[in-house]
């Protein structure tokens, strides 16, 4: 199950990641509500474990996968307290469509 815990790289350059998330931003305007929800899916996708666990991690409860999700986006508050709120709306965005994913999950080995 340790495997599953979601985790932020250890070091991670922000400055590298805030210029990515404005790259996808200009790309995907209408996908971004905001540059710092832009940032955040980056952290989560390209600086986390995310998109290695992700399948495994929706098979499970759904009260662990939200846990997860929460805890993430908890060390990326920290990292800009400035993402806080715009975490919170992520999180919702995920929460909403956490029975979709799990439904996926089940047909990814």
């Amino acid at each position: 199950m340790k495997d599953l815990n979601l985790e932020l790289e250890k070091k991670i350059d922000f400055e590298n990641v805030k210029f990515q998330a404005l790259q996808e931003f200009k790309k995907k305007k209408l996908d971004f509500k905001s540059l710092e929800q832009s940032i955040i899916y980056v952290l989560i996708h390209k600086f986390s474990n995310y998109e290695r666990v992700m399948w495994q991690l929706y098979k499970q409860d759904k009260n662990l996968i939200l846990f997860q999700l929460k805890n993430l986006l908890l060390e990326i508050s920290k990292l800009d307290h400035k993402l806080t709120w715009d975490c919170q709306i992520v999180f919702n965005r995920y929460k909403n469509q956490i029975n979709l994913k799990r439904t996926k999950s089940q047909y990814v080995v």
